[in-house]
């Protein structure tokens, strides 16, 4: 997958080191080889994320939902991929409204999951005072803007070419419109900065607790990517750049190579935080629930970041790199939700994170869950006329047989709950209510 994304976003960068043009038939089959193995790499995810959440406490009906939503949703994006790959082969051009139908699935894909993750992350955050909680509430807002922005400017950008996209001379159209940047995308480079440094400051609490007794470790550690987004970033980084490319050409493949390398390690190391977390605990199901999160940090980054694909259509690369993000944002709110939801319903998985600082923000997640549907229970409770609590002016005034039958039909309905998705995790525990 990092390959796939390093290849796709770097062609144009090696086009200049080895001097090849568009109408270079390597680029066709190196794009149609590209597009097979996304649609591989996306196959094997969905397969196996639908395999962690069968097993999951989600209820059965929600994951049935979820699971006609990401076959809908393959079906629209590798469709007009494939007949794209045909038209180049045997067309040498494609028509753009597959370019339009591809990227609204994939924006409006993530765009519902970020909705859906700033929504959970609002209630968290509320009731937990969780500072980790409020931080991904302003990343998942973050992502959804992003998200908007990215499919604004791209549309924008794509509306200026003619409806059937054929070969184009590659120099010519970054020389004369690297010049006029659109308003839009000034939103969306400053979103896509902010995005990157609110992932930072969350990444940043969670190393915290692990080379907290080693500082010097941990600001190298968290400031070498942040150094590096920013030379790739800013005007005068970049001005230097080119000057000394200037000034010494032999530098030029060096750069090459490495600057589309720099934008990676960031992402890298926020995923590597998460897979230290994984280590961290042995409980099997709860690894398999954070590692989602995981790549979807890494992803989010790699495919939203700026690239010359909406300039230069034919071969249109960069693209791939794009569709992850939808994917990326559906990952990450899974990562986030099932282990919260499954520490809510597992005691033995609670009791394996007391103490672990750096699970705290799941422990307070299942809390909010839990303690959502208990407000649930009680309040059908209070419409039904079973304990006629709506005659209680408070708990004082129930006997201790009502109490008791109280709790018990609460446990009861807490079960009926639990027994809508599977009643055991993949590990065989009983789930805690």
């Amino acid at each position: 997958m990092l390959t796939l994304i390093y290849v796709d976003t770097s062609v144009f960068d090696y086009m200049d080191l080895f001097e090849f043009s568009t109408s270079n038939k390597i680029l066709d089959i190196v794009f149609v080889i590209s597009v097979a193995v996304f649609i591989y790499i996306n196959t094997i995810i969905v397969y196996k994320l639908e395999h962690i959440i069968q097993d999951s406490p989600i209820p059965k009906t929600s994951f049935k939902r979820i699971n006609k939503i990401i076959t809908i949703y393959n079906i629209l994006l590798f469709v007009p991929l494939i007949i794209i790959s045909y038209q180049i082969i045997f067309e040498k051009s494609y028509y753009i409204h597959f370019i339009y139908l591809i990227l609204l699935i994939s924006h409006i894909f993530g765009l519902f999951f970020s909705i859906a993750g700033l929504l959970k992350f609002l209630r968290w955050s509320k009731q937990s005072k969780e500072k980790l909680a409020i931080t991904y509430l302003i990343s998942f807002a973050l992502f959804s803007i992003l998200i908007i922005f990215s499919l604004l400017y791209h549309i924008s950008e794509i509306s200026k070419h003619p409806t059937n996209i054929t070969l184009i001379n590659y120099h010519k159209e970054t020389q004369t419109k690297s010049l006029n940047i659109p308003e839009i995308y000034k939103f969306y480079i400053s979103t896509y900065i902010l995005t990157f440094f609110a992932i930072w400051v969350s990444t940043f609490f969670l190393m915290y607790q692990h080379v907290s007794k080693n500082p010097v470790k941990l600001f190298v550690t968290m400031l070498i990517p942040m150094i590096l987004f920013l030379i790739n970033l800013l005007p005068n980084t970049t001005i230097l750049i080119v000057n000394l490319i200037s000034m010494y050409p032999f530098l030029f493949p060096l750069y090459t190579i490495t600057s589309t390398l720099s934008f990676f390690i960031g992402p890298v190391i926020f995923s590597s935080v998460i897979f230290i977390l994984i280590t961290n605990t042995k409980n099997k199901t709860f690894k398999n629930y954070l590692l989602p999160l995981s790549y979807g940090l890494f992803l989010i980054l790699v495919s939203t970041q700026p690239s010359v694909f909406s300039k230069v259509l034919y071969p249109p690369f960069g693209l791939i790199s794009l569709l992850f993000s939808g994917l990326s944002v559906y990952m990450i709110f899974i990562g986030f939700y099932l282990p919260s939801v499954s520490i809510k319903n597992n005691y033995l998985m609670f009791r394996t994170l007391i103490g672990k600082y750096q699970f705290e923000l799941f422990k307070n997640m299942a809390r909010v869950e839990y303690e959502n549907e208990v407000k649930k229970i009680f309040d059908k409770i209070q419409k039904g006329d079973e304990f006629k609590l709506s005659q209680k002016k408070n708990i004082d005034q129930l006997d201790k047989e009502e109490i008791s039958r109280l709790v018990e039909y609460v446990k009861r309905e807490l079960k009926i709950k639990d027994n809508t998705g599977k009643g055991k995790d993949n590990t065989g525990n009983k789930r805690y209510t």
